[in-house]
């Protein structure tokens, strides 16, 4: 079987009773032939199902089974029921190959033994067949390998060892964000551990991937026994929140774990983060200074190492930290630093300009603005940024505005805060964060982020693969694979016959004597509250006149399911979007 074999060891069990002798078992395991079940063009879906018995002496041909399996589109809520005939197992295990010939999307797969076998054992009655199934998911989606992928490539995702697929480096990726525990690393002065980032290097290393390394913490030990009680991280006695007293153990740090994975000329670790979320009392208690001393450090050791891999600072999270970023600048942070950072959550999806707002637009400019004002024009990156949404109910999509009515229907619903139920936040569904990290990554690439990771927790995987996130964000890298990605802008566009409060933005990628697509998308605008917007009604598709450039034009959806002509008169072209963005191809 496949080393990445998943899901399913087994739920189809069908008893054979037998009077005379132990219980035969007839078991089913099916094993999606990629890891977590994620397929692209260059790996095409296929799943094998095996199925043996713990009955090893049953006459050659004696039984021929009948395999159903239940295939449902996700988006579409469509199934189809394929059956394959197995022969008898006689005593060893019968491999079977399911290849279904997929749209891109998300499927539920239920496999199961559906003949009936009582006349092969005529000592003892069976089961009743079919009754159990063996379920699992598979996704498929047009992303490229990490080895065909540019180093400069937008979209990035972060690694985690608690994630259901461990550190495998998925498709569509370039670099991969990893949480290196400075004190897990490096337990003593000059003595260091790399077993834990070992696996993941060598499983990005294979994939043809980089690396982003970052952590939040300093070892206890280079700080003095009542520092680190005082500033202990969390409940992480090993762990302080403080920089070490000695910069030089740092130093020795920093230059080790280069060495370690750069020096072999790989230049596997190609970006580093000094310190994530910072502006967290519960991540940083030291000061501006000495965050910007280990920036320095940092950059200094990269400069000397193979690849020069880039230093990344600042790493806010979300909300209005514009104090701590002011502080880091004017530390002189930006001088140390090949690029800063900050994490997008829900404001990913919050298009507002307005300045009242915590949006898209207002955390750039809180980057932007103090950067610009000190006389630097580095690049900006987007380096932890996610969207949690609910599970799914029986293998199927909870679509959004079942969800909005079950919140609003809820006991500790308030509706004068309607982004949350009680103290929890309102749930959000994955096709409402497929859409909005795809729409999401364009409008910051607008504002000249250069590079976003998503982050591998908040519902990016679901029931052992990937969500419909992975898979509209493998259809944008499909189109930025045939445009330039370094050139976005804004297009005109109108919203046509709709209510004032619905409004659109599209964006043009690409070079002008080069090929270029538009995204295009609507959403409602809700400036009364300065919070994310997943609280709001899904917004079906509406009229939309976008300007374009070319005499004709072609229409793909979010999912590049469906394509059609549109037509192009006086330089505009009408299209039917909402909050799922669309795309026009702009024909030459």
């Amino acid at each position: 079987m496949h080393k990445y074999e998943t899901l399913a060891v087994l739920a189809a069990c069908l008893m054979l009773l037998c009077s005379t002798a132990a219980n035969a078992v007839i078991s089913i395991r099916v094993t999606p032939e990629q890891p977590v079940g994620v397929f692209t063009p260059e790996h095409p879906p296929l799943v094998s199902i095996e199925v043996s018995t713990d009955r090893p002496l049953l006459p050659k041909g004696s039984w021929d089974g009948t395999i159903r399996v239940r295939q449902l589109d996700l988006l579409t809520n469509k199934e189809l029921t394929t059956f394959l005939t197995c022969p008898s197992p006689d005593g060893g295990p019968r491999i079977l190959t399911y290849a279904p010939k997929l749209e891109y999307g998300v499927y539920r797969l239920d496999v199961s033994i559906v003949k009936d076998i009582d006349e092969q054992f005529p000592q003892g009655r069976t089961a009743i067949p079919g009754t159990q199934t063996v379920r699992t998911s598979i996704a498929y989606g047009p992303a490229a390998m990490p080895k065909d992928l540019p180093d400069d490539w937008p979209l990035a995702h972060h690694l985690t060892t608690v994630s259901p697929t461990g550190e495998i480096p998925l498709p569509g990726f370039k670099v991969y964000r990893v949480f290196l525990h400075w004190y897990e690393a490096n337990p003593a002065r000059g003595v260091y551990d790399w077993s834990k980032l070992d696996s993941t290097a060598a499983k990005v290393r294979e994939a043809g991937g980089k690396l982003h390394i970052t952590d939040n913490t300093a070892p206890a030990w280079t700080v003095s026994p009542e520092k680190a009680q005082q500033w202990r991280f969390r409940t992480v006695k090993e762990a302080t929140t403080i920089p070490p007293d000695d910069m030089n153990d740092w130093r020795m740090y920093v230059r080790a774990l280069l060495d370690r994975y750069n020096s072999d000329g790989s230049e596997l670790i190609s970006s580093m983060g000094v310190w994530s979320e910072g502006n967290t009392k519960t991540n940083y208690n030291g000061t501006y200074e000495q965050l910007v001393e280990m920036t320095r450090i940092a950059h200094e050791e990269a400069q000397r190492t193979p690849g020069k891999p880039k230093v990344v600072g600042i790493g806010v999270s979300p909300g209005n930290h514009q104090v701590y970023i002011n502080g880091l600048i004017d530390a002189g942070v930006c001088k140390y630093s090949d690029a800063i950072s900050s994490h997008w959550y829900g404001g990913l999806h919050t298009y507002s300009k307005n300045p009242k707002l915590h949006s898209i637009y207002t955390q750039w400019k809180m980057m932007h603005d103090p950067m610009v004002k000190a006389g630097f024009d580095l690049p900006i990156w987007n380096t932890e940024s996610g969207i949690k949404t609910v599970e799914r109910e029986d293998g199927r999509l909870i679509p959004q505005d079942e969800l909005n009515r079950r919140a609003e229907a809820s006991p500790d619903f308030n509706p004068k805060e309607p982004w949350k139920v009680g103290k929890v936040w309102r749930s959000v569904g994955e096709q409402r964060a497929a859409a909005e990290f795809v729409a999401g990554v364009v409008r910051l690439m607008s504002l000249g982020v250069e590079k976003t990771f998503t982050y591998q927790h908040y519902g990016f995987y679901r029931e052992g693969s990937v969500s419909l996130k992975w898979v509209t964000l493998a259809v944008l890298g499909d189109a930025f694979r045939k445009v330039d990605y370094h050139v976005v802008e804004p297009v005109e566009a109108q919203v046509v016959d709709a209510p004032a409060d619905i409004k659109t933005m599209a964006f043009r990628v690409g070079k002008k004597d080069g090929r270029r697509f538009i995204l295009v998308w609507a959403y409602q605008e809700n400036d009364n509250v300065d919070i994310w917007k997943a609280w709001q009604p899904w917004l079906a598709p509406v009229k939309i006149r976008v300007a374009v450039t070319s005499p004709t034009a072609t229409i793909s959806d979010l999912y590049a399911r469906h394509s059609e002509s549109a037509e192009v008169k006086d330089g505009w072209t009408t299209v039917m979007a909402g909050e799922e963005p669309v795309y026009i191809w702009e024909n030459r």
